[in-house]
């Protein structure tokens, strides 16, 4: 538990420096966290088996934490963002440990949830690693995820593209 402990505060020291108002969300998020986990934690100790499955959810805390501070701080520096939780986009098997995306069903679901956002000009910020249905996302699901992002960028009217992005 000290390991995870010690992640728990690297997003409150983060935390710390934005304001009191997104501290006291980011502070209530990690303990929402830490009591997840914990319970997460001690049933695998319980049982004596930690599974793929558990695994796959305790790490996905982190990546939801992340998400979450990364768009405190770009709305605290005039970028207007939104925390979307990975899990409405990214679907894939059940093969937790290494699950693989359902790539239609991924394009459909980024872009039902992120246009949206986009076209009102906010910033959607999801954490990587994690989806729907089987947890563990592979480096191909965060490239894929993030040409979807891209792509749905491009079609909102009226807007001004960000150029560095559009060249990735």
């Amino acid at each position: 538990m000290l390991a995870v402990e010690e992640h728990f505060e690297r997003h409150l020291i983060v935390a710390r420096q934005l304001s009191a108002r997104s501290f006291a969300t980011m502070q209530a998020l990690v303990e929402q966290s830490r009591s997840e986990t914990t319970k997460l934690i001690e049933g695998a100790g319980a049982s004596g088996l930690a599974t793929l499955k558990t695994r796959d959810t305790i790490a996905s805390h982190g990546e939801q934490l992340s998400a979450n501070l990364l768009a405190m701080v770009l709305n605290e520096h005039g970028i207007s963002s939104v925390f979307v939780d990975a899990r409405r986009c990214i679907l894939t098997n059940d093969e937790h440990g290494s699950a693989s995306p359902l790539l239609a069903k991924v394009a459909h679901q980024t872009r039902s949830e992120l246009t949206p956002l986009l076209e009102t000009g906010k910033v959607p910020v999801l954490g990587g690693f994690i989806g729907r249905d089987g947890g563990w996302c592979d480096d191909y699901t965060r490239t894929r995820q993030f040409g979807l992002f891209r792509d749905a960028r491009r079609r909102c009217s009226g807007r001004q593209r960000d150029t560095n992005l559009d060249r990735r």
